[in-house]
């Protein structure tokens, strides 16, 4: 694929996108969609571009200290700039930009950041620790939960991995431990799970590892994808590891549980895409006057096979008998019922708009 082709798909992509809400078809005319896979990079270009132009004016704007995570920036400012004075110069560089800006705290000298409580103390510097939101009810997942293990464990092992880089003292990580200790309780897990937790992020912190050496023959990984029923899930996955470690000592099995019923299955968060909008479907299309079907599939919009499908009718030999037929004068639409067939990304090899390329 060439450079202008490449050029085409990101204009058609951006410029020409759409979406669902309320029951209603909208254009997007400004930015770029949310949960578009394109959204986080070409916001990336777009924010870095900006940084490379107008980062070597920052210090006469008063900015002491800038750093960036995706659209989230961190910044140190003289205590004699006002801030609002910075926030529209930054403004003022680009039309379709706005900054908005959250200070420390006047008292305390707390300013959150992501998921730091960054702490500036006079004389000490800066004391980092975990921090959640106001509406953070301490939920996660249940030690009762029909989950796969692995889910449970992670559910602490994150949080603990969290506290030990975020922490920078051994008080503050003290409490922190503390605070997962009882949010743990709550949820029902054991104390011995969590202090193996604990110490297990520690050790894989703080020892020291002996260099890996390179394995002598290759080691093939193979993910094995396993519905999740409880023990009996437990007990295929041991079995059938142990199996093929017997059988096939090259080959290493990472297994994956995957769990049927999830809790977002049952709320609906987003409008339906209406019948005649959905691709990746198999339909049926029956003639209104000899009753032939026709059995289709594609990976393109219905509405636009449809209209195809329509348009070719004019050619019909079937179609062309009724118009010169004087029993009638009106010709019935045929009938589509589409049926889903797959369901995911198309891409564009399968819409049959871009030929295959051997690059």
């Amino acid at each position: 694929m060439n450079r202008s082709d490449i050029k085409d798909l990101l204009d058609s992509a951006t410029s020409q996108s759409h979406f669902l809400f309320d029951g209603e078809l909208y254009d997007q005319i400004d930015g770029v969609p949310m949960g578009s896979p394109l959204t986080p990079l070409l916001a990336e270009i777009f924010l870095q571009d900006f940084e490379r132009k107008h980062l070597s004016s920052f210090n006469q704007m008063g900015i002491i200290y800038w750093k960036r995570y995706v659209d989230d920036t961190f910044v140190l400012v003289d205590s004699k700039v006002p801030i609002k004075g910075i926030s529209y110069i930054l403004y003022q560089y680009h039309p379709c930009i706005k900054f908005s800006y959250e200070e420390e705290d006047r008292y305390t000298h707390k300013l959150p950041f992501l998921d730091v409580l960054v702490q500036r103390k006079s004389g000490e510097g800066f004391q980092t620790r975990v921090y959640r939101k106001p509406t953070f009810t301490g939920l996660i997942t249940k030690w009762s939960s029909f989950v796969p293990k692995i889910y449970k464990y992670n559910a602490l092992s994150t949080m603990v991995y969290r506290a030990i880089t975020i922490c920078s003292s051994y008080n503050v990580l003290h409490r922190e431990f503390k605070s997962i200790r009882s949010l743990a309780i709550r949820n029902g897990y054991p104390n011995s799970k969590l202090d193996s937790i604990i110490r297990r992020q520690l050790n894989l912190m703080y020892e020291s590892t002996t260099p890996i050496t390179p394995p002598a023959l290759t080691i093939d990984t193979v993910v094995l994808r396993i519905p999740y029923f409880g023990p009996l899930s437990q007990v295929y996955t041991k079995r059938i590891t142990s199996t093929i470690t017997k059988n096939y000592p090259l080959k290493q099995i990472r297994v994956v549980y995957d769990v049927q019923e999830r809790v977002g299955d049952s709320f609906t968060l987003k409008d339906p895409i209406p019948e005649n909008m959905q691709s990746g479907v198999v339909y049926e299309a029956t003639c209104p006057e000899c009753s032939i079907k026709y059995i289709g599939k594609t990976f393109r919009h219905l509405k636009t096979r449809v209209h195809e499908h329509i348009n070719d009718q004019k050619n019909d030999l079937c179609v062309k008998k009724v118009k010169k037929s004087k029993r009638t004068s009106k010709i019935k639409p045929s009938i589509f019922k589409p049926n889903i067939e797959r369901k995911g990304p198309i891409t564009r090899l399968q819409t049959s708009k871009f030929q295959s390329q051997i690059l």
